[in-house]
């Protein structure tokens, strides 16, 4: 039967392939909450993903270093490097199609980040993103175009735009825009609308950015564990009271 499928998807066209396949993933999914209806347990219902996490843009295709994690419904496309042990969590997009995002090691890109490159008139310069080691973009933030030295702390829902730099072991707080072609010096703490210098880094801060960045390390390698799991594991220890993420959950 296997034979016989592939022998048609060689001999068909590109658009026969394309609905065939479709309707035998439908399939599929129309199977598969059928089944947990016969079997009563809605709460557990396995979603089949379509998403696919690596994409190749004009031959460009994603360098993911070893120890490297990137959730099931992230986005790494075209022209990226991702550093050893670095992570990009759930709902990130790296879009590296116009130029290069290079990522060092032990960094976290956090849920619904937005990490994308840009060129400019009149000849079309194209201005990267690079992105140090051991940094912490936070949850919903936007990197356009931008520099982050190692050990950096993008807060939440910060923005950092085109040709800003943030020096080594900055910060830059939650909500904050840091404007185009704004250098941020190390070891300083920035906030605001635009963002502007409020106070150093302390000693302690920058201990406990060091600690975050493990435990994020830590706390991706039980995802990758669960989502490593096949549907039949995860039924059989699946217990509504308990969190197997806790206590450590960031």
């Amino acid at each position: 039967m296997a034979q016989r499928l592939t022998g048609f998807y060689s001999s068909a066209g590109s658009g026969m392939r394309e609905s065939f396949g479709k309707a035998i993933r439908d399939t599929g999914i129309a199977l598969d909450k059928l089944g947990a209806r016969i079997l009563g347990n809605y709460a557990h219902t396995e979603e089949l993903c379509r998403h696919k996490r690596i994409m190749t843009v004009s031959d460009y295709k994603p360098a993911i270093g070893q120890g490297g994690w990137i959730a099931p419904n992230a986005s790494v496309i075209g022209r990226v490097h991702l550093g050893e042990k670095s992570l990009v969590w759930y709902g990130a997009v790296l879009r590296g199609d116009i130029a290069e995002i290079k990522i060092g090691n032990n960094t976290t890109i956090g849920d619904r980040a937005i990490i994308h490159v840009s060129s400019k008139p009149p000849h079309e310069d194209k201005f990267p993103i690079i992105i140090g080691e051991n940094c912490i973009i936070e949850h919903g933030t936007l990197l356009h175009a931008c520099t982050l030295e190692d050990g950096c702390k993008i807060e939440a829902g910060a923005m950092v735009l085109d040709g800003a730099t943030v020096g080594k072991g900055s910060v830059v707080a939650s909500g904050s825009i840091v404007v185009p072609g704004r250098v941020i010096p190390p070891g300083e703490y920035w906030a605001g609308t635009p963002a502007k210098f409020v106070r150093k880094v302390t000693e302690a801060e920058q201990e406990e950015n060091h600690r975050q960045v493990k435990q994020y390390y830590d706390l991706a390698s039980k995802h990758d564990g669960f989502h490593s799991k096949t549907a039949e594991q995860k039924e059989n220890e699946y217990d509504p009271y308990h969190n197997p993420l806790e206590p450590n959950a960031v």
